[in-house]
């Protein structure tokens, strides 16, 4: 446990904040941005991101950044400042400009190649009886056309016929009420489905940072940042042909499914289609931007776009297919704070990754205090999020006349002498949450098959909805003014959210399910209808080798292979009882209720096992002490904060033996024993003071660790086969 706590005390510089640095507002000079540095530096501050908000022209009240993006100058200047960085024990991200961005790096490279033109695939209508005529819009390719019979309701009521196109019309005739729809894609963004235009769009950023400052890589330059990478296409020149190479049929033979039927043939088709989505961003970007960091030595942070962000499942298909296994891709994965932390600290916990990326807090105004800021990280602290990435820090202001989704958390502020209290702490615990592993007894099937296989172009029908809201109760919501706490939350109990890839590649056994260094004692399904044949394989052998399985409204179907034996086992497993179906979320509780809690606090924690050491990070309130009363999104926010909403101390259980209990304090680094009383039933109790901070780490050397050893020693266990 010393080693541990050493590791806690003395941490690495790199896991300081790591404030976005914006060079926009006023023309660079290298001795102003050194002089800059050696205050981020005086503050405990050792990191940053350089960003540029008006590359190519005046944008969001700046004016265009001088020295111009890209110049020769503006490369000699950033040399410069990893130079600088060197010399000071600084480290450098530099950011991507794909997503947010003025620099129009995508709409450069169209104007070069126009089939590096993402597209998009959409429909015009029409209803009724008789004489029936649709035409595509301008600016539209059509590719076919369909009568669909209706019912009164007007829904889909029997087969669909392929109607002939007619130059950019399809017209014919009905006795009886059809829809005729004809499907077109639409010129739109960038083909990332194209490996070529990938690799050209990655050539001319991240090419270029290599070839200028490629020398500082994995020294100085430590990453890059993402931020709102845009909504992947859903057609593409070659997307029909690649669509029947991978699964073996005419997708435009079938293409109106995308729009129209629920039953199972349509939902296949949507799924089938997402699949290939995924499948073709992540080959073409996803996994070649991932190597290309890897390669060098840097990681990559994101914090994606609009509600995808938050991990709402019915937005995430929207934008990018399949979320969790196009963005496993990043060594950081993350949001701001109106996303969500759960399910990007799950990304890393499931993919081997360490940090996980939590942008804020911007827009929040001038007048945020340190100890108001604290209380607004430890939440997402405590859901797993450990980079932390200030927005922001100003070149300038010019003179309190420009600013950029304030605050500056820097220099300007008069809090700024007693950052170095506050950095301090925030770097001891976003490095020790790194350290071990996490431990953690509950993950959360998050509902991506069901939600494409009942996503259509028009919008979710009831199985995704139903699937998203249940989804939504579990997690709850972390969204920084508008945080709602999930059904496990309020239980206490700590959870990840498991991709259907990751689920599937886990192994089975003694009571667990397990991915990587994680094992799940408790997999819950959020009214899942439907999932993968090799899901319903590894929740088969799952429940079969002890572990818990909680299913929420439906028991789901196979959908990708009809007549799977696995779906037929998976029900009878339900059935006989050895698995669990209940009929809302709020009973998730109940079903979860004897499997024994490793800790059990007033509040939701975070428990990490660091080799002969566990540590637990305490807040003393949650989500926070803060409460909003009043939000107008960027504009507005009456809050009110005060410390004594914190509890000035709390009761925590651990499971097992641990003689030696002891308190870190994340502001000061000191420690301190704690007396722990042995209860009943396997559990010590110790009183956990906060009498310097709203939030402690607890350390305790587990006695033998004798349940670790069995934990794992199962996995062979998994490996034998199953019979069906």
């Amino acid at each position: 446990m010393e080693n541990v706590y050493r590791q806690f005390a003395d941490p690495p510089k790199t896991f300081s904040p790591v404030p976005i640095w914006w060079w926009s507002g006023d023309e660079l000079k290298i001795d102003r941005l050194k002089w800059q540095m050696d205050r981020l530096a005086e503050g405990g501050v050792y990191n940053v991101v350089v960003l540029n908000l008006a590359p190519t022209g005046p944008m969001h009240g700046s004016d265009a950044d001088r020295p111009r993006f890209f110049s020769d100058e503006w490369w000699d200047i950033f040399d410069q400042v990893c130079a600088y960085a060197a010399e000071k024990g600084m480290f450098v991200y530099f950011y991507d400009q794909i997503g947010f961005s003025g620099a129009n790096l995508q709409g450069e490279l169209v104007r070069e190649n126009r089939e590096f033109a993402g597209q998009f695939v959409e429909s015009a209508a029409v209803e009724g009886t008789g004489e029936l005529a649709v035409e595509c819009p301008s600016g539209g390719k059509p590719i076919c056309a369909f009568a669909i019979p209706l019912d009164g309701a007007g829904k889909a009521a029997g087969l669909a016929v392929r109607v002939p196109l007619l130059g950019n019309k399809a017209a014919a005739a009905f006795a009886s009420p059809h829809r005729l729809r004809l499907i077109y894609a639409v010129p739109r963004n960038f083909n990332y489905f194209s490996p070529e235009a990938c690799e050209r769009l990655l050539q001319k950023m991240h090419g270029q940072i290599e070839r200028r400052l490629g020398r500082w890589f994995g020294k100085v330059s430590v990453g890059s940042f993402q931020d709102e990478f845009p909504d992947v296409p859903t057609w593409s020149a070659d997307f029909a042909e690649q669509f029947r190479a991978r699964k073996g049929y005419e997708l435009t033979d079938v293409l109106y499914c995308l729009w129209e039927g629920e039953d199972e043939d349509a939902q296949r088709v949507r799924r089938d289609f997402q699949d290939v989505r995924a499948a073709l961003i992540e080959e073409a970007f996803f996994r070649p931007f991932f190597e290309w960091h890897e390669r060098r030595g840097l990681i990559c942070g994101f914090d994606q776009q609009g509600v995808a962000r938050t991990g709402e499942p019915v937005a995430t298909v929207k934008s990018y297919a399949d979320y969790l296994r196009t963005h496993r891709w990043y060594a950081a994965p993350g949001s701001d704070h109106h996303g969500e932390a759960k399910i990007h600290s799950s990304l890393a916990h499931t993919g081997g990754k360490e940090r996980v990326w939590i942008e804020s807090f911007h827009s929040s105004g001038w007048g945020g205090t340190l100890e108001e800021t604290f209380d607004w990280l430890l939440p997402w602290l405590r859901a797993g999020a450990n980079l932390y990435n200030p927005h922001a820090v100003y070149y300038t202001t010019r003179g309190g006349w420009y600013e950029w989704a304030p605050p500056s958390t820097c220099w300007r502020q008069p809090y700024w002498r007693h950052y170095p209290l506050f950095s301090g702490a925030v770097t001891r615990l976003c490095h020790i949450l790194t350290r071990g592993r996490h431990v953690c007894d509950v993950g959360v099937l998050y509902p991506t098959t069901t939600v494409q296989a009942n996503l259509t172009m028009d919008g979710p029908l009831a199985p995704a909805l139903a699937a998203s809201e249940c989804y939504r109760a579990l997690v709850g919501t972390m969204h920084w003014t508008d945080t709602k706490t999930g059904i496990l939350d309020a239980d206490r109990r700590d959870f990840d959210v498991l991709g259907e890839d990751a689920a599937a590649e886990a192994e089975a056994g003694g009571g667990a399910l397990r991915i990587r260094d994680e094992a799940y004692k408790a997999v819950v399904l959020p009214h899942c209808t439907v999932v993968l044949n090799r899901t319903a394989e590894m929740l088969v052998r799952f429940v079969r080798g002890g572990g818990r399985l909680v299913a929420v409204g439906a028991v789901p179907a196979v959908l990708d292979e009809p007549g799977s034996p696995w779906e037929e086992e998976l029900r009878r497993l339900f059935e006989e009882g050895a698995a669990v179906r209940v009929d809302a979320a709020e009973r998730v509780p109940e079903a979860l209720r004897d499997l024994p809690r490793e800790v059990d606090a007033p509040v939701p924690t975070l428990h990490r096992r660091v080799g002969d050491a566990d540590v637990l990070f305490v807040p003393a309130a949650f989500p926070r002490a803060t409460v909003f009363e009043r939000v107008d999104w960027y504009r507005t926010r009456d809050y009110s904060f005060t410390p004594d909403r914190y509890r000035r101390s709390m009761k925590v259980r651990i499971r097992g033996s641990a003689p030696e209990v002891e308190l870190w304090d994340p502001l000061t680094a000191r420690r301190t024993k704690l007396a722990a009383a042995e209860l009943g039933g396997g559990y010590v109790e110790v009183e956990v003071p906060f009498e310097h901070g709203p939030a402690a780490v607890l350390a305790w050397r587990r006695d033998g660790g004798a349940r670790e050893a069995d934990g794992r020693s199962a996995a062979a266990q998994s490996r034998a086969p199953a019979e069906v």
